[in-house]
């Protein structure tokens, strides 16, 4: 991590795979150029065999030619990786400063490059060195007699194949975005703005008239107060009972809104309807998940009873089941849930806008926080830029995967 960027370890896992895989093609490449080329390299062998090379000499030999190609390109590659560093932290939005040159990174170039010399160098290697004298020096040495044909074969099935794995990756990876792009989430999340809040009392007490003015602009649908947005990284998660028994053996998520949560979203009913607006806890609103953990078939079942959260002894009439909409990741199952009001966790404002003129909209309601709640700095986004930071992580990996494949 740097700063407040954090990445996946399985984002960082897939990127050095591929980084492997680039790796071991380039190696196949060195051998099979190696051993093609080894027929030119006959007469010389046989010489140095005449004048009285041993076989360890020209092993050695070959060994330190392919090691000076690979520090060679080393070189080359950290120059280029210093060039594209810029490049590589624009599309990983990393704001930090990197250090490229350090102590750990020379140890893990140097023993690459050994690692690399060993695998490239090391067949053709032993091919060359074992050329015999006579035969070199009468050019009678053939790529059929070098010897290995099935071996080279086989690394240029290989080649192949990690190409294939990469474009596959590749395809898959766009397609995957693309998916998410249009998926249906179950809530409607654009034209959706997502402003700040703040919770202690003199807030609080201005929120109803704040809402009652947004309502009157002609460009806003819908205003309702809440913990966090339908898709969102809160995992607030609680022991419950229901029906009177004791407590389950599954935790049920939470989230806090208004009445207006499930109009404001476009959040959609499956059996009974949303609570009332009322100051204490009494009514709660369950999705289907939840239902279905519970063994309950036909969600209507659910309405009228009751439920508790936590060690509290005070019992909540389930009202309605929404249907299941996706709480956080789309990489993640949807969870059991339960929607309860609470006013002193109402940090998100959410603004259903038209789309006519959202940028004059979007100005309209900032004037009527500066009016209702001058003392607050007044913070926004829109619904469809917090969904996507979800995905943040997995368009960069697309992109790489661009690049490498």
């Amino acid at each position: 991590s740097f700063g407040d960027h954090v990445t996946e370890k399985s984002t960082l896992w897939t990127l050095s795979l591929i980084a492997l895989f680039i790796i071991i093609m380039a190696c196949i490449n060195f051998i099979n150029l190696s051993t093609a080329q080894a027929v030119g390299r006959s007469k010389e062998i046989g010489i140095r065999k005449v004048l009285g090379s041993f076989r360890r000499q020209l092993f050695g030999q070959v060994m330190g030619e392919t090691a000076f190609i690979v520090v060679a390109s080393v070189i080359l590659a950290t120059g280029l990786a210093l060039l594209c560093l810029p490049f590589i932290k624009h599309i990983a939005s990393i704001e930090e400063s990197l250090g490229f040159l350090n102590l750990e990174t020379i140890l893990f170039l140097t023993g690459l490059s050994i690692v690399v010399t060993l695998f490239a160098g090391l067949y053709p290697a032993l091919i060359l060195s074992g050329f015999k004298p006579v035969l070199a020096l009468k050019n009678k040495i053939t790529s059929a007699s070098v010897g290995g044909i099935s071996l080279r074969r086989g690394l240029v099935v290989a080649q192949f194949a990690i190409s294939q794995i990469l474009i596959i990756g590749t395809i898959v990876a766009v397609t995957q975005m693309n998916y998410v792009k249009n998926a249906d989430l179950g809530f409607v999340k654009d034209a959706l703005l997502i402003i700040n809040s703040n919770t202690d009392s003199a807030a609080q007490s201005r929120q109803k008239a704040f809402a009652a003015r947004l309502t009157q602009l002609p460009g806003v649908e819908a205003v309702s107060f809440s913990s966090d947005v339908p898709s969102s990284g809160n995992n607030w998660v609680t022991n419950f009972a229901y029906n009177h028994k004791p407590d389950e053996d599954f935790g049920v998520h939470l989230k806090f809104a208004d009445e207006n949560y499930f109009k404001t979203y476009g959040l959609q009913m499956v059996s009974g309807r949303g609570f009332s607006a009322s100051d204490t806890v009494n009514e709660v609103v369950v999705n289907e998940m939840l239902t279905k953990k519970l063994g309950i078939k036909d969600a209507a079942m659910a309405l009228g009873k009751e439920i508790r959260l936590g060690g509290g002894k005070n019992w909540k009439t389930i009202v309605g089941v929404v249907k299941d909409f996706k709480i956080g990741s789309l990489k993640e199952d949807i969870h059991p849930l339960l929607i309860a009001e609470r006013r002193q966790f109402y940090w998100v404002t959410g603004v259903k806008l038209k789309t006519s003129d959202l940028k004059k909209t979007q100005a309209q309601v900032e004037a009527a926080w500066d009016e209702f709640l001058p003392e607050y700095a007044f913070t926004s986004t829109y619904m469809d830029e917090t969904v996507a930071e979800f995905y943040k992580q997995d368009n960069q990996l697309a992109l790489l995967y661009k690049i490498f494949a």
